[in-house]
């Protein structure tokens, strides 16, 4: 018998038992009287047969049909696998970032899963530039991804667009602060284009990226602070949605809190609106403007004083944003999903091409250039949805990918992973 034809059918009844396991072990996950979790017998699998990146796109393709059949309660743990293929595959997993997103979009219309969803999006991110060392590629990888999250934007589903935003803070909270850095230009012009846009109904989570950011590039900020201003005195006196009126007041204390130099021009207006939603109808919007009325206050105090007025990052480089001391262990990125830990070695390679030529989104501009190690496409673009279910937004909001020197990087940056919702509130600066 000729030898290639043995070799087929080796390799088919090899992929037939590969499907046959993995299948049997994601059946695990729709019994929820199971004491031992299914993800972690399922991680050894994927650690030990998950091999090249055909094997690959088989798992991925099971667990997403798997994923759709299983009530929601069991579908929240399912969901922490993505971490885990973060935590396993590493770099290795970034042909099939793409293909995950896709399926993310899909994912994330019941709104029960949208914090699950993030949080493994955030930890699978977390792990594939922690072990990336290539700093070139870090940029183009990141500007891939986020820019594929923005084209989610077309789609005018609001459970949708809320929680492509959840996963995009997440995102930013995970990534490294020198890539960020260097896209900065771009990702401030397009979350600018989002909260112009009357399409976008997430306003407030849009808001909650904007927090995220600044509390991770810190200083690197300071340039766009004005940019956002007109847009944040609109939203603090939105009528209609408290959520918007409280996430723009959040940011108003971080600007204060952080960047207090760079509002200055606007303090006299923002004090106005800020004793006026004191009175605001809902409890939350008025504990918020409390808050932000004594940073922005005091700040106006500190000016009127003769306090030097720019004491800007040449001055604080080096420093926390916050006054006081610093536990440093606060600020380490800490992943938020809990991945399941096995004692064997959790490093894993793809013996096929691991890499994606950048994807052809609609209305994205292609990196001209990608690196040589990407030579082969490894992503079913069958997943892809149809277009024609989504509508066009404005061209503001095209993800414009600009060459960047890590020359220019002017200072590195402290990490900030915890949710910036939470820190804002939690951390005070006196």
């Amino acid at each position: 018998m000729n030898k290639r034809v043995v070799a087929a059918r080796t390799k088919a009844d090899s992929l037939k038992q590969f499907r046959g396991l993995v299948s049997d072990e994601l059946a695990k996950l729709k019994n929820d009287l199971l004491v031992q979790s299914p993800l972690e017998e399922l991680k050894k699998i994927v650690k030990v047969h998950v091999i090249n990146a055909e094997r690959m796109n088989i798992f991925i393709g099971l667990y997403a049909e798997q994923i759709e059949h299983i009530a929601l309660p069991q579908r929240e743990e399912a969901l922490k696998f993505i971490g885990i293929m973060g935590e396993v595959f590493g770099e290795a997993l970034i042909p099939f970032i793409p293909k995950i997103l896709i399926l993310t979009q899909k994912w994330v219309k019941e709104p029960q899963m949208h914090i699950p969803l993030s949080n493994s999006i955030g930890t699978m991110i977390h792990y594939i530039f922690k072990s990336l060392t290539d700093q070139s590629l870090k940029v183009t990888q990141l500007s891939n991804t986020i820019s594929q999250f923005f084209t989610f934007f077309k789609n005018l589903n609001r459970n949708i667009q809320i929680g492509i935003s959840m996963c995009l803070t997440q995102v930013i909270q995970n990534s490294p602060i020198d890539a960020l850095t260097c896209i900065l230009d771009s990702l401030t012009d397009c979350l600018l284009g989002l909260l112009q846009n009357p399409l976008v109904k997430c306003t407030a989570q849009i808001l909650e990226s904007l927090i995220s950011l600044v509390l991770v590039v810190e200083y690197e900020f300071e340039p766009y602070v004005q940019r956002f201003m007109p847009v944040l005195i609109q939203a603090m006196q939105n009528e209609k949605d408290w959520t918007i009126r409280k996430m723009a007041i959040d940011v108003i204390y971080t600007f204060a809190a952080s960047l207090s130099h760079a509002i200055e021009n606007d303090i006299e207006i923002l004090s106005s609106i800020l004793k006026k939603s004191k009175a605001d109808i809902n409890k939350n919007v008025r504990e918020a403007a409390q808050e932000a009325l004594m940073k922005v206050n005091g700040r106006k105090r500190r000016s009127s004083h003769g306090s030097p007025l720019n004491d800007s990052k040449q001055s604080n480089e080096m420093k926390s944003i916050f006054e006081g001391s610093v536990n440093a262990s606060f600020f380490k990125s800490v992943p938020k999903v809990d991945t399941v830990e096995i004692k064997e070695d959790d490093s894993i390679s793809l013996k096929e091409p691991k890499t994606l030529e950048p994807v052809n989104l609609t209305e994205v501009e292609t990196s001209k250039e990608s690196p040589k190690k990407y030579e082969e496409t490894l992503v079913d673009k069958s997943a892809i949805e149809d277009d024609s279910q989504l509508e066009e937004l404005p061209n503001s909001l095209q993800f414009d990918r600009k060459e960047s020197s890590y020359n220019e990087l002017k200072r590195p940056g402290s990490r900030l992973s915890d949710s910036s919702y939470n820190l804002i509130r939690l951390v005070k600066v006196y």
